[in-house]
């Protein structure tokens, strides 16, 4: 019932937030109420495991603008990719923007062994440290000056160390395919591989144009 009323919420607000971008500042402090004591209160959460995973029920009711990297994580670098961001809403503020609609959100977790996956970047066998940091920026969708937005956030996370989510928004980022396959080379080159000679997608319905790019297809 909570993911219901808040998803229909934001369905409600999005176009409002999309077309009046200074009231974003007055529903972000109920938006940080609601999810301290509403979504999130205080106590012992007990989910059964995939929920407790990652998951969201009716999600599809409010649509979002999302892009999302993964860094190896490195604790001494934590506040400066956090930086980033809140630095860049506070520029956009001076002049009435407000592309950063919804929420920064991050999590630390263990490394993936899935080859595409970001999460390999942590991987201990490629000189991760076996952790990984995600991190994402979501806006409703139609908000104003988001891809500038994500483009300078993403220019620096880049520089930082990061590589996108892939799942989520990424290749209007410039050079992004170079970028990531220069990342991420033994594991694309790998991937790549492995699809050719398992034949599992001969037509190719599962790539779409950036993929295509970026396995040099």
């Amino acid at each position: 019932m909570v993911d219901w009323v808040s998803q229909e919420v934001l369905a409600l607000i999005s176009p409002v937030l999309a077309n009046h971008p200074p009231l974003v500042t007055w529903t972000a402090r109920p938006s940080f109420c609601a999810i301290e004591y509403i979504n999130y209160p205080t106590g012992p959460i007990l989910e059964e495991l995939p929920r407790a995973i990652h998951f969201r029920n009716y999600i599809e009711k409010a649509p979002v603008y999302d892009m999302e990297f993964a860094f190896n994580f490195d604790k001494t670098k934590l506040v400066e990719i956090i930086t980033v961001v809140t630095k860049k809403v506070d520029d956009y503020k001076k002049y009435g923007q407000y592309p950063l609609n919804i929420a920064m959100e991050m999590r630390v977790m263990g490394h993936s062994g899935a080859l595409l996956c970001p999460g390999i970047i942590g991987n201990t066998e490629y000189g991760g440290s076996g952790q990984v940091l995600f991190i994402e920026v979501l806006s409703v969708i139609n908000t104003k000056q988001w891809t500038r937005f994500c483009t300078e956030v993403g220019l620096k996370w880049m520089k930082l160390g990061g590589i996108p989510h892939l799942a989520k928004q990424w290749d209007f980022l410039p050079n992004i395919e170079d970028y990531i396959y220069k990342s991420k080379k033994i594991q694309i080159d790998e991937f790549t591989k492995q699809l050719k000679e398992s034949n599992a997608d001969p037509k190719g319905m599962f790539l779409n144009e950036s993929i295509k790019r970026l396995l040099r297809l």
